[in-house]
């Protein structure tokens, strides 16, 4: 159990279902192994301190702490999930769309695009990589798909030389998107060449407006030697993305465009 706990602590390249899916898994091992509520519930704090940005993994974690049957969430979560994803391909689908970018590694994307036909492409999503895995796994289930840079997947965007973006999501934060750092500049070139920009979530994923969230804290500043020994450097794995007109959000309950929002 406290292996998992280290896990899940270090991980910094599964998206936010895994790491909650994991943690649902460990507070049950730890109920079950006899371990005291205060042990649990500190281990708990540590682990959404190092996943601040993931509201499903702080709704997961409110869930319980309230009293909440954390197997319940899990279960319903992966359902809102599949929902989610499906109401996303559905409208891939329907508007006849044919080349689809994404980056990082979402689950909710990942259920979108296993409805879509087309060209996939998938930017690599450094430090980590996490997108080519991403893309690794949507090639096994025989999808047409390609990794390229993440600059070039913005400099695509930017041309309208895909049809969609599409984005998962670590939280909603008010008027704020919180995903991987390479999102905004996505969603300005998605606006700039008129293409749709789409976020692919679950109601989970969105954090209650009283929480005060500092910026530098969702943005989770990781390691720099990720990225280079030989100088200082930053590495945010994390960025807020202002809600713009060009955004469509798919959600397990509500298909949403977010044009009428900020006009």
């Amino acid at each position: 159990m406290y292996e998992l706990f280290q896990s899940i602590k270090t991980d910094n390249s599964s998206g936010s279902m895994r790491i909650t899916i994991e943690t649902c898994e460990l507070i049950e091992n730890a109920l079950s192994s006899g371990v005291s509520r205060e042990e649990l519930k500190s281990m708990l704090i540590e682990i959404l301190s190092a996943h601040r940005p993931m509201a499903l993994l702080f709704n997961c974690i409110n869930r319980f702490m309230s009293g909440g049957n954390v197997r319940e969430f899990m279960e319903e979560m992966k359902k809102k999930n599949e929902d989610a994803g499906k109401k996303a391909g559905e409208y891939l689908k329907e508007k006849g769309m044919r080349r689809a970018l994404t980056i990082s590694s979402s689950s909710a994307v990942e259920s979108a695009l296993s409805y879509f036909d087309g060209e996939i492409y998938v930017m690599e999503s450094r430090p980590m990589l996490e997108g080519t895995a991403m893309a690794e796994r949507l090639a096994k289930k025989g999808k047409d798909v390609r990794v390229v840079t993440d600059a070039y997947g913005i400099s695509m965007a930017a041309k309208g030389e895909v049809d969609a973006v599409l984005v998962g999501a670590d939280a909603i934060y008010r008027d704020m998107l919180i995903n991987k750092v390479g999102t905004y500049a996505l969603s300005v070139a998605a606006e700039k060449s008129g293409i749709d920009f789409i976020a692919v979530l679950t109601t989970d994923k969105i954090f209650p407006p009283e929480i005060e969230l500092p910026e530098k804290e969702l943005m989770q500043f990781h390691d720099p030697k990720e990225i280079t020994d030989k100088v200082r450097a930053e590495n945010p794995y994390f960025e807020w993305v202002p809600i713009r007109r060009n955004m469509r959000v798919f959600t397990e309950e509500v298909i949403e465009s977010m044009n009428e929002k900020n006009n």
